[in-house]
Formats: C-alpha cells, structure tokens, sequence
C-alpha cells in the first residue's frame, strides 16, 4: 500500500504496478490511458494560455516587401530643378575645379555644350574628369537602380582642340552598348541618368584672354607698359613678343599670327600656357647666337585691399642671356612691362613670399631661394664648441693646448 504523505513520480507509479501481480493487464492500460488524457490536459491549458500572444505575435509581423536599394549621394535628382540649375545643367565650383552636371539630351553626343562650358569659364591649363550614371531594371522584380561609371581622367591640356578631342572619345564610349556594365544579365539598360564632368584647374594660366581691369590700365598711361588687350583672339603672349621686336603695339596683329603659326604649326591658335614658355623660347631662339637670344621674365601683380600692388615674380630667365623680355599676366592676360622699376614698389618671391624694394635684389634672391625647404649644410669639418668665459679669461687660444683646457 502507498501512504498518503509521498508523493511518488510517474516512474513509481509503473514500476510498483508491474511488479504487483495482483492487477491485471487491463489495469495497466487504463493508467497509461488516464497518464495520456492528463498530459493532453496540460497542453491544451498552455496553449490556450497563450493564445493571446500568439495572435498578436502573428499580427505584428511585417509583411514581405520589396528590398529597397541603397542610392550614392551623388545622385541628381532628375525632375527637381535646384538653384544653379539651367537648362539641364548644373555648375559647381570650387577653388581648383569646376563641375558641371548634365540631365537632359543625354542620349546623343554633348561635347560641344561641354567644350563651350570648358571656353567660358577655364583659362588655366586643366585635365578632365568625365563620368556618368544610367538606370538599369531588373526583369524579374522590376527594381530599379543607378549605376555610376567613371572612367580614367585625362592628361594636362593647353588648348581646347585637345579638350574636345578627348571628350568626343569618351562621349562615343558612354553612347557604346558595349560599355554598358550591368551587375548580371537580369539587369536591363533603361536610359542616362546623369553626365558629370569635372575640369581640375593648374595654377599656370593659359594666356590668351582680356581685358585688364582699371587698376592695372592707370599703371599703362606712359610708355612702360602695353597693356594690348583690346583684341579678342589667344595671341597675347605673341603679341608681346612681336611689340618686343620692334612692331607697333596698334599693328603687331600679322606678326603675332606668324610667330604662333610657326610654333604651333596649325592655323587655329589655341590658348598658349607658361608651362609652354620654355619651348617658346627655344623656338625663337633657333639659328640665333647666344648672345641675341630671347628670355623671357614673368610677373604676376596682386592689389592688396589698401590698394598696394604686389609684383610676384613667376618665371626668371638665366643671368647669361642678355635680351630680356618681361611680361605681366594677370587672370590670363599677358601685357608687355618696357620698364618694371617705374611700375612696381614691393616685390615678392612666388616661392617663399619674401619681399624686396628693388627688383634687383629680388632676382639675386631666386639663386639662393630654398622654396620654403630647410636645407643642413655639412661642411666636411670638425667643429668646436665656442669657449666658455672661464676659459676665454685663464686660458688663452694662442697659448694653451687642448690637453689643458679640458
């Protein structure tokens, strides 16, 4: 018999059943009947426990959407017209690029409206940076995103020809199918999203632009300066040259037209940079002797805001040539300076920002300018600590050795 005070578990129950042999088979298959019925019990008690949960659990799951695509920040929005934005362009600046973002008619070549942003507002050489964006759809889902595609930039350019050129080339790859990277061939091309080109300026200017402002115009009354730009051609830098020769600064147009010519070998006369200064050079120094040969000397003025002029000195010809020419440029002007001592009072070096009086004493100071670099001079010899007091009184250089000092 079991007593009232334990409470055997389940295993107790079986194994005191089957080991009485009092209680039949019949027995045994009613406990384990009435064992199933109380654990059925107890899960229905549980789950109607939490029925509850259940449904609000289910109620609160979110629905199955679409994955949404995650777009760069450089996207143009293609239908929201933004300040600065005109006829499908959109013009960025910033202290050594421009940026101009085209939206509209970009299914056909645009070099033209580019080179023309490219005349209008670039006087510097420059390289380009071209790259575009296009919509692609996906069949199956029908997705959409923006692919961005950048190709490699061009190098340095001095003239518009080559500018338009380089991007003829690249406008006829990006209208290419062939061109056009998918991420695999579920993705479809649907149309341009966006041409983005990027001019990254020199700090050389290509001379060929006018005219100077009125500051710079008081300083051309007398007969030190012409300033020779009331022409609208690139033939500033050439024009210097021939009024340099000897031509009449009102009648020096044919004469600069055979100097470019020559050099350039074409009819069309692009813009001319200082970085092209040293060829310059050496063509009009052709056949000649050393001592007739041309240098050329190139300042650059600043205004300061209490009117004051400041004269950098941007390229200094060698000391051994004796026909100096010196010129002045200002936002991509050149005019010819006949004597710069009676225009300039404060000189200052373009490498160091020291300034000078005379002109004179700025050109012995571009032989030794360190450019702003520290340089350690090693002579190659022993050097002595100078002598203290103690010893410059009791113990004379001339008469007392080394041994004694120390």
């Amino acid at each position: 018999m079991l007593r009232a005070s334990k409470q055997p578990n389940l295993c107790t129950y079986q194994k005191q059943y089957l080991s009485n042999p009092s209680l039949t088979t019949y027995s045994f298959y009613a406990i384990n009947f009435a064992i199933g019925q109380m654990l059925l019990t107890m899960y229905t008690m549980y789950v109607t426990r939490h029925a509850n949960k259940f449904i609000k659990n289910a109620q609160r799951a979110p629905a199955m959407r679409a994955p949404v695509i995650a777009l760069q920040n450089e996207i143009v929005e293609m239908y929201d017209r933004r300040e600065g934005v005109e006829e499908g362009v959109e013009r960025m600046r910033g202290r050594r690029f421009i940026r101009w973002s085209l939206t509209k008619r970009l299914g056909a070549n645009n070099t033209a409206q580019i080179i023309a942003k490219l005349r209008q507002n670039v006087n510097r050489a420059f390289y380009i940076r071209h790259s575009y964006s296009y919509v692609l759809v996906n069949n199956e889902n029908g997705l959409r995103m923006v692919f961005f595609k950048q190709q490699k930039g061009s190098p340095w350019i001095n003239n518009f020809g080559e500018a338009e050129r380089w991007v003829n080339e690249e406008e006829n790859k990006r209208l290419s199918v062939d061109n056009i990277d998918r991420p695999n061939t579920k993705w479809l091309f649907i149309k341009f999203s966006s041409i983005k080109v990027k001019a990254v300026i020199d700090n050389q200017p290509m001379l060929g632009t006018g005219p100077l402002p009125d500051w710079l115009h008081n300083l051309a009354h007398g007969r030190n300066m012409f300033s020779l730009d009331t022409f609208r051609d690139n033939l500033c830098l050439w024009r210097c040259i021939a009024v340099h020769r000897g031509a009449r600064p009102d009648r020096c147009t044919q004469a600069a037209k055979q100097l470019a010519k020559g050099f350039f070998q074409t009819a069309l006369v692009p813009r001319t940079s200082l970085d092209e200064l040293d060829k310059g050079e050496g063509y009009l120094n052709q056949g000649k002797q050393l001592s007739d040969w041309l240098g050329i000397r190139v300042y650059e003025p600043e205004r300061q805001q209490n009117g004051e002029i400041y004269w950098h000195l941007i390229n200094n010809p060698s000391d051994k040539l004796k026909n100096i020419m010196t010129i002045g440029i200002h936002e991509g002007h050149a005019f010819l300076i006949k004597d710069i001592t009676k225009l300039a009072k404060m000189y200052v070096c373009n490498n160091c920002r020291g300034r000078f009086t005379q002109a004179c004493y700025l050109q012995r100071h571009i032989k030794t300018c360190t450019q702003g670099k520290r340089i350690i001079a090693c002579p190659n010899e022993k050097v002595k600590a100078p002598p203290t007091a103690y010893e410059r009184t009791f113990y004379d250089v001339g008469q007392a050795s080394q041994l004694a000092i120390s």
